[in-house]
């Protein structure tokens, strides 16, 4: 093959490449002195601060049904007021739910902090969802805090602007470590249960990234219909929720789900070797997910606190976003005839090279095994590195490394694995892509 030629195929792959680098970043945190009505990393971080301030975990049981130190209970109980506080400060009566739940590794009593706006009409509510207590082994000051610390600075900011349609509920709850023990609690006996129809979720897998929305309910198309035209940084793909969906692995809005709840899941996963370790601490914590956090969790409040009604299931979507630009967009049901076509039209590209005589089938047995062993050894390495990660750290194995509900494993098996994985997806549907615009 000519020089030039070689050039010309690589063209592609270093531009997407240029791209991928220009929009990986989050976005830049807004400051304390940023406007009201909008949502400031700045304002945020003082509430992870608050929530982490001793530096030391603050778990509402052990992995293991061990007691907890008394230094221990005092940092939850102290967590626990932080977010009281906070919700009081925000002209809010939050209230304690107490309840006892087992869950994956042990049963323990959790206190869920509850609080809600009532502004609106009565009515279907929105909820916005974090917990604020923290493995055994750090402070979690990404995990959660980052989540907690969003629902509140996100309550701020929706205050400072026009007024909701309808109520909205703050669910900061206890005991997701353990086995999504205060969202059990939450979804068995709230009296307020009836009115909650769509939850926001948010989490955390590292310390810094972009935040994903990596997780939806069924029948998702009105809610990302609505993701689509709210969030101005989109990061989404529902390839990666299908994988997501055939894991181990749980949140909180896992138990939401299982209520027949309505539900977005958000995340950040970079720095996946700070998770559930002493490092989860607010130095790590990049202020800028922080913010990507927070913009999407005030957007879509609003967006659907000032809507004429909240959205209903209908049928699925397919979704990818492009470069955290846009997000396209379109019913499941298409994929398959966007599949065939993109089919017909690679058969129809072969045949023509092949009349032409510009390569052979053994050329193109070659490169289609290319790409396919690609993926496979993309995979595989990564379950492999992440293997030899979770035998060489002391802890992974116990969950160090798992969220609450599966037994050590990460988001996708393994935190290299899920990287690889991801990136496998995000490279195979750049090219579907490119070849549809041929």
């Amino acid at each position: 093959m000519k020089t030039g030629h070689v050039a010309l195929c690589l063209l592609p792959f270093v531009l997407v490449a240029l791209l991928v680098a220009a929009f990986a970043a989050p976005p830049e945190p807004l400051g304390e002195n940023a406007p009201n009505d909008v949502f400031s990393a700045g304002r945020a971080m003082a509430h992870v601060r608050g929530l982490t301030s001793t530096g030391k975990p603050h778990p509402a049981a052990h992995y293991d049904g061990s007691a907890r130190t008394p230094e221990e209970i005092a940092d939850h109980d102290r967590a626990r007021d932080w977010v009281m506080s906070s919700l009081r400060n925000l002209g809010l009566e939050p209230v304690i739910q107490k309840g006892n739940a087992c869950g994956r590794f042990t049963c323990a009593d959790v206190e869920n902090v509850v609080a809600r706006w009532d502004v609106g009409s009565p009515g279907p509510a929105l909820v916005l969802m974090a917990h604020y207590d923290s493995t055994p082994f750090g402070p979690g000051a990404a995990d959660d805090g980052a989540g907690v610390a969003t629902l509140l600075e996100t309550v701020r900011a929706l205050k400072a602007g026009p007024p909701p349609k309808r109520p909205l509920i703050i669910v900061i709850d206890d005991g997701e470590e353990m086995g999504l023990l205060g969202a059990r609690v939450l979804m068995k006996d709230h009296p307020w249960l009836n009115e909650m129809e769509l939850f926001l979720n948010f989490e955390a897998r590292g310390t810094s990234g972009q935040v994903a929305m990596f997780e939806t309910s069924s029948g998702n198309g009105a809610l990302i219909d609505t993701f689509a035209s709210s969030v101005k940084r989109p990061v989404a793909s529902s390839v990666i929720y299908t994988l997501y969906k055939r894991l181990p692995n749980d949140t909180d809005l896992s138990i939401v789900k299982q209520a027949g709840k309505q539900g977005l899941n958000f995340a950040f996963a970079d720095h996946v070797y700070n998770y559930h370790t002493a490092k989860d601490t607010e130095t790590e914590l990049n202020l800028g997910s922080l913010q990507h956090m927070g913009d999407q969790s005030l957007a879509l409040s609003r967006a659907f606190l000032t809507a004429e009604s909240l959205p209903k299931p209908t049928s699925d979507s397919a979704y990818f976003d492009l470069f955290s630009l846009v997000l396209v967009h379109y019913p499941e049901n298409v994929s398959g005839a966007l599949a065939l076509l993109g089919a017909i039209l690679a058969l129809v590209g072969m045949g023509s090279a092949l009349r032409k005589k510009r390569t052979s089938i053994g050329r193109l047995a070659l490169a289609m095994a290319v790409v396919l062993g690609s993926l496979v050894v993309g995979a595989i390495t990564g379950v492999g590195l992440g293997a030899l990660l979770k035998g060489a750290v002391p802890k992974l194995g116990n969950g160090a490394v798992g969220n609450a509900g599966d037994d050590g494993r990460s988001s996708c098996v393994y935190p290299v694995a899920c990287h690889c994985v991801h990136g496998s997806c995000g490279i195979t549907r750049i090219c579907s892509l490119a070849l549809s615009a041929r």
